[in-house]
């Protein structure tokens, strides 16, 4: 009887050892797989969203550079334009009004002189 419950109480610590032993291995293997998953999940998304605030974040200081840069040249070659324009057109006028009294002085001094 006592080697037959040896054998029994044997057999059942070893049983009990082994079930305890893989159940803490499995439970700290899956732990550990959880935590790597967690980790690079983790890593993943985080350098995804740094990739896309960049991209999106340059795309946007592209468009908001271009968008400045039209406006102020389109506003720099508007005010040249009409600086331009109006010098030329003040030339035109100073040219047009000079040559009129010109030729009016001129008829004057003649319409005078043959008068005389």
């Amino acid at each position: 009887l006592t080697k037959t419950m040896l054998s029994t109480t044997q057999a059942l610590l070893t049983k009990t050892m082994l079930s305890a032993t893989q159940s803490l291995l499995t439970k700290t293997m899956l732990s550990a797989t959880q935590a790597l998953i967690t980790k690079t999940m983790l890593s993943t998304t985080q350098a995804l969203l740094t990739k896309t605030m960049l991209s999106t974040t340059q795309a946007l200081l592209t468009k908001t550079m271009l968008s400045t840069t039209q406006a102020l040249l389109t506003k720099t070659m508007l005010s040249t334009t009409q600086a331009l324009l109006t010098k030329t057109m003040l030339s035109i006028t100073q040219a047009l009004l000079t040559k009129t009294m010109l030729s009016t002085t001129q008829a004057l001094l003649t319409k005078t002189m043959l008068s005389t």
